[in-house]
C-alpha cells in the first residue's frame, strides 16, 4: 500500500478508533457494575417508548398515573412536556431498534452520542488538523459530564446528534470567510451558503430537541452582527425563524409547553397538571397535587424562618413550575447566585476535571485569540452569554456543561497543543521529541478526567436506586398482572417512569408520608379507589401492613426489605478493576 493511501486511510482509521473507544468508555460502568449509577432516562424514555409503540405523545392518565402502553390509545392525555422533537425523534429510534431494558438503552445512547463525537471531530479537523480532532476527541471521551450522560436524558442524545452537524455545516459555510475579510460579502450560494443553510436547520432542530438550545440563537444571532457577517446571518436564520414558527411557536402560544411556566403564572390548569414529572420538582405525587395543592404552595410561599439561601431557592422552584413570580430584583438575585454556580463548575473536579482541566481550557482559548481565529469570539460568547442567559433569564440552576462537552474538549486540546508548541520553540525539540512530549501530556490530562471521572461515577453509585429498582421490577414482572392493575409506589419521579418502562404496568406515585396522613385521617381506602390502585410495592413492612389493615383488596408485591446479594452482586475481581483507580 502506497503512501498516499495510507495518508487517506488514516483519517477514517482515527474517527472509527474514536467512535469504538466513546461506546466502550461510556458503557463501560455498567459492564463492571451491571446496573446504571442513576434511574435511566426516566419520563422522556417513557413518552419515546409510548410514541414508537402508539404514535401518542403520552405518558399517563389526568390523574397522573403513569400507564401500562396499552392503555395509551384509550386513557392517556397528551403529554405538553417540552423538548418534543427529540422524544419523538428517539420513539422513532426505538421502533427500528426497539431496546426494552436500561442496559440496552443506555447502549443505544452510547452510539448515538458517540456518532455525535465523530461528527464535532470531523468538524475539527476541518477547521484545525488532524492531531487537534484527535487530542480533542479523546479528551471528550473521559469528561466526567460526557461519561455520565448516556445513563440520564433520553432526547439530549438526538440534540447533540443535530448540534454536532450545526457546528460541522457552519465550519464549512463560515471558514473561508472569516480569513480572508476582502471577500467577506462575497458570498454564494453553492457551497458556502447551503451549508450555512444547513446549519440553520439543524440548529433549530437542535433546539426542537432540547429547548436549552434556544439560548444560542440570540447569542449567535449577535455573534453574527457583531463580525458583519449579514449575508451568513440570513442564510443561517431565515430557516431558524421559518421552522421555528410553522412548528414550536403555535404550540408555545397556545399553552402546549410546559417551559411556558417559566414565563408566566397565568397559564391553564391543564399545562400545570399535564405531566407528574414536571410539577414533581414542586408536589411530592399526584394525590398531594390534586387534594393539597394551595397547602403545600402556602407552605412553600411561606418564608419564615428561612434563611436567605433556602427563599431564594424556593423562590426559584415557583417561579420554574409558574407557582410563583419573581420581580426584577429577585431575578437579579436569583440570576447572580446561579451565575457563580455555573462559573464554579469550570473548576469543579465532578463535573470538568478539576482546576487543570480549567487551566488547559484558558489556554486553548489564549491559542484561539493569538491566532485571531474566530472561533476565539464565538467559544467566548457561546460560553459567556449562555451562563448569563441560563442563569438571569431561565434560572436554571442544573449542569449545563454537558451541552458543551465536545467544544470543551476542543478547547482543551488546543491549550495542550500550544503548551507544546512552546516547550518546542523554548528548547528547540526535533519533531520526534515535540511527538512523545504530546502524547504524555495527552495521557496526563486523560488520566486525569479518569481519576475525577472515577470519582463522579462513585458518588452517583453510592446513592444508586438502580440496584432497588431492578430487584423491584423482577418482583412485578412475577406477578400474574392484567392491564387494568395499577401499582402505588413511595418513589420519586425518575424511579416511577423507570419501573414504568421495565415492566409496562401502570403505576402511580404515593409518598409515604401521603400515605400515613391518610391513615391518621382514615382515608386512605378512599384515595385508593379513586386512583383505582390494587398493588404496592416498596414500602416497609410495617406501612405495609397498615395499608392492608385499611385496605384489604390492596395486593402486597414486596416490602422494601431487599436481600443484600440483590444491592452489591459485583463480584472480587470487578471490585479490584473498579478500585484500581484511584
Amino acid at each position: 500500500m502506497n503512501k498516499i493511501t495510507l495518508k487517506k486511510l488514516f483519517p477514517i482509521i482515527f474517527f472509527l478508533v474514536i467512535f469504538i473507544l466513546a461506546i466502550a468508555v461510556w458503557y463501560s460502568p455498567i459492564i463492571f457494575k451491571g446496573y446504571s449509577a442513576v434511574a435511566t432516562a426516566s419520563n422522556g424514555l417513557v413518552r419515546a417508548r409510548n410514541f414508537a409503540l402508539t404514535n401518542h405523545y403520552s405518558t399517563e392518565n389526568n390523574l397522573n398515573v403513569i400507564l401500562n402502553p396499552a392503555l395509551i390509545k384509550t386513557q392517556g392525555q397528551e403529554s405538553n412536556y417540552g423538548n418534543k422533537l427529540g422524544t419523538i425523534f428517539y420513539g422513532f429510534v426505538l421502533k427500528i431498534i426497539p431496546a426494552t431494558t436500561n442496559n440496552q438503552i443506555i447502549l443505544l445512547n452510547c452510539f448515538i452520542l458517540s456518532l455525535s463525537l465523530i461528527i464535532f471531530c470531523l468538524a475539527f479537523y476541518y477547521l484545525f488538523n488532524l492531531k487537534t480532532a484527535f487530542i480533542a476527541g479523546l479528551t471528550a471521551i473521559f469528561l466526567p459530564t460526557n461519561w455520565l450522560l448516556p445513563q440520564t436524558l433520553v432526547g439530549y442524545e438526538i440534540a447533540l446528534l443535530f448540534l454536532s452537524l450545526f457546528i460541522l455545516f457552519f465550519s464549512l459555510g463560515a471558514k473561508k470567510f472569516i480569513k480572508d475579510k476582502k471577500i467577506i460579502n462575497k458570498l454564494k450560494f453553492w457551497p458556502e451558503g447551503f451549508c450555512l443553510i444547513l446549519s440553520g436547520i439543524f440548529l433549530i432542530l437542535s433546539c426542537l430537541s432540547r429547548e436549552a438550545f434556544f439560548l444560542v440563537l440570540p447569542i449567535l444571532f449577535i455573534f453574527l452582527l457583531f463580525i458583519k457577517f449579514k449575508k451568513q446571518l440570513l442564510y443561517v436564520f431565515v430557516p431558524i425563524i421559518l421552522i421555528w414558527c410553522f412548528t414550536w411557536l403555535p404550540d408555545f402560544i397556545n399553552g402546549k409547553n410546559t417551559y411556558l411556566l417559566f414565563f408566566t403564572t397565568q397559564t391553564q390548569e391543564k399545562l400545570k397538571a399535564s405531566d407528574y414529572a414536571y410539577y414533581a420538582h414542586l408536589f411530592p405525587d399526584p394525590y398531594s397535587y390534586i387534594f393539597a395543592n394551595q397547602e403545600i404552595l402556602n407552605a412553600k410561599q411561606n418564608f419564615e424562618n428561612t434563611d436567605v439561601m433556602e427563599r431564594l431557592g424556593r423562590e426559584k422552584v415557583l417561579a420554574n413550575m409558574g407557582q410563583g413570580s419573581i420581580d426584577l430584583w429577585q431575578r437579579f438575585k436569583l440570576g447572580t447566585i446561579l451565575t457563580a454556580r455555573h462559573i464554579f463548575r469550570f473548576f469543579s473536579i465532578t463535573e470538568i476535571g478539576g482546576p487543570i482541566i480549567f487551566c488547559f481550557i484558558l489556554l486553548g482559548l489564549f491559542y484561539l485569540k493569538k491566532q485571531k481565529n474566530y472561533w476565539f469570539s464565538f467559544l467566548l460568547s457561546l460560553f459567556g452569554g449562555g451562563i448569563f442567559l441560563l442563569a438571569y433569564a431561565n434560572l436554571a440552576g442544573r449542569n449545563h456543561l454537558m451541552d458543551w462537552g465536545a467544544l470543551l474538549a476542543l478547547l482543551v486540546a488546543l491549550g495542550i497543543i500550544y503548551l507544546i508548541d512552546i516547550f518546542t520553540e523554548k528548547f528547540n525539540l526535533s519533531n520526534k521529541k515535540s511527538f512523545f512530549l504530546t502524547a504524555f501530556l495527552t495521557v496526563i490530562v486523560i488520566y486525569n478526567l479518569v481519576l475525577a471521572s472515577h470519582v463522579l461515577m462513585g458518588q452517583n453509585y453510592d446513592k444508586s436506586t438502580a440496584p432497588a429498582l431492578n430487584y423491584y421490577v423482577s418482583k412485578i414482572n412475577q406477578e400474574t398482572l392484567n392491564t387494568e392493575s395499577i401499582i402505588a409506589v413511595p418513589f420519586g419521579a425518575d424511579e416511577v417512569y423507570n419501573l414504568n418502562f421495565n415492566t409496562n404496568q401502570s403505576i402511580v406515585a404515593f409518598k409515604e408520608k401521603t400515605i400515613q396522613d391518610l391513615l391518621a385521617k382514615n382515608n386512605l381506602k378512599e384515595a385508593f379507589q379513586y386512583f383505582k390502585i390494587t398493588h404496592i410495592i416498596g414500602y416497609n413492612q410495617e406501612l405495609s401492613d397498615q395499608i392492608l389493615k385499611a385496605d384489604k383488596d390492596i395486593k402486597i408485591i414486596s416490602n422494601n426489605n431487599i436481600p443484600i446479594e440483590k444491592i452489591d452482586n459485583n463480584k472480587n475481581n470487578k471490585n479490584w478493576l473498579l478500585n484500581l483507580i484511584k
